[in-house]
């Protein structure tokens, strides 16, 4: 069986737009986690504390994760972000 697709540029373009559609849609899937869930295991846990009050004392274990320790995006990961974190 042979497929013969058309060569009809709306085609085309509407096949490109749906492609990007569907990476925009599961690059938003891979990136969205809870806010202050540090580790992005897809809950805030003790373990996220963990990580971010050990980052207050020094760097960050992971620096992949700065981003998301800096809860109030100051640039900095302090005791502010600590606040933020115990109340969400």
């Amino acid at each position: 069986m042979d497929v013969v697709l058309s060569s009809d540029v709306s085609l085309k373009g509407k096949v490109a737009n749906v492609v990007s559609d569907l990476k925009k849609t599961a690059q938003l899937l891979v990136t969205s986690t809870a806010y202050g869930d540090i580790d992005e295991d897809g809950v805030r846990t003790t373990a996220d504390f963990a990580l971010l009050s050990d980052a207050v004392f020094g760097p960050p274990n992971n620096p992949r994760l700065f981003d998301r320790m800096d809860l109030n995006a100051d640039g900095v990961i302090d005791q502010a972000d600590v606040d933020v974190w115990v109340s969400l």
